[in-house]
């Protein structure tokens, strides 16, 4: 499979769908989108997970099946490659309690010699697609329901700044460019990883910290001087007023719950389009700035 082109489309179908979305059916619409008529195979779900590993890919796995035992005993294993990951498994899960990750019994199953890491691209994977031939009784691996399983191969995006075409203070790049729609979860998610790009200096603290009973906090942060910052992201549609008075409100609680004595708090809104209206309304809080977004962080706009 051919990755050119591919991974801007994953990224546009998970931007859009708002949430992580399971391996198969986003490889289905990803490959059909570039006209493939072939919708699934398990070479290309390889050629996928594969490439999620890169450092530099945008995407990443946000979750992963999990097994336990059904049986503890299940007669002797049929012969083939598929039969001896089956034995491996059975053995990594008979020493433990409730499900674990296909992921972790891939490892310890590697670490403890029972199956051979180079056979195959992604031997979690491999390991997965025979685990499940003995969920349900009559399998191909087995004739009885050895394993219980849980849990799906979800993807979802992640903050790689060198692909997703890096977090950039510049305000006339995103003056040049269409603001793209993105799910707030999303952004945040990003915006995490790459917390210094909408501030040099800027260190987080905690996301989602709490701040009953106003609420929690998307990103609390510190600057370089040792202010505290709220950092509050919103997406498009969203009312100009509640979005100050949500930040004023934090920035309240902040500054009678943790700031200190000479410590500054200040506010940071993020979102997807500011138009004139927040701009008006922010130039009266001197003390809250706007950045907006298209998967780059501008520069504050001035009024």
């Amino acid at each position: 499979m051919n990755r050119e082109g591919f991974d801007g489309i994953v990224c546009e179908i998970l931007t859009k769908h708002g949430k992580p979305m399971e391996m198969g059916r986003l490889y289905e619409k990803a490959m059909a989108l570039k006209g493939h008529r072939r919708m699934r195979h398990p070479a290309g779900e390889h050629d996928f997970l594969e490439w999620m590993k890169a450092e530099t890919s945008p995407y990443g796995m946000s979750e992963s099946p999990s097994f336990k035992l059904r049986f503890r005993t299940y007669g002797p294993p049929r012969s083939g490659n598929g039969a001896r990951y089956v034995a491996a498994a059975f053995k990594v899960l008979a020493s433990a309690s409730g499900y674990i990750d296909t992921r972790e019994i891939c490892r310890r199953a590697i670490e403890a010699g029972l199956i051979d890491k180079g056979w195959t691209r992604n031997p979690e994977l491999t390991l997965y697609y025979f685990m499940r031939e003995c969920v349900e009784p009559g399998g191909r691996l087995s004739n009885r329901h050895v394993f219980s399983h849980t849990g799906r191969w979800m993807v979802a995006l992640r903050g790689t700044s060198e692909v997703l075409r890096r977090l950039r203070p510049r305000r006339q790049e995103a003056e040049e460019r269409g603001t793209t729609s993105m799910h707030e979860a999303n952004l945040e998610a990003i915006l995490v990883e790459n917390v210094e790009q909408i501030e040099k200096g800027l260190k987080l603290v905690r996301r989602q910290h709490p701040a009953p009973p106003v609420g929690r906090i998307d990103l609390l942060c510190k600057d370089r001087r040792g202010d505290l910052v709220v950092i509050e992201l919103k997406r498009f549609g969203a009312r100009d007023d509640s979005i100050i008075d949500q930040v004023s409100r934090y920035m309240g609680w902040v500054k009678r719950h943790m700031a200190i004595a000479n410590q500054r708090v200040r506010g940071i809104i993020v979102v997807g389009s500011a138009d004139e209206r927040l701009k008006y309304a922010v130039a009266a809080h001197p003390h809250i700035e706007v950045r907006t977004f298209d998967l780059r962080i501008s520069a504050p706009e001035p009024l």
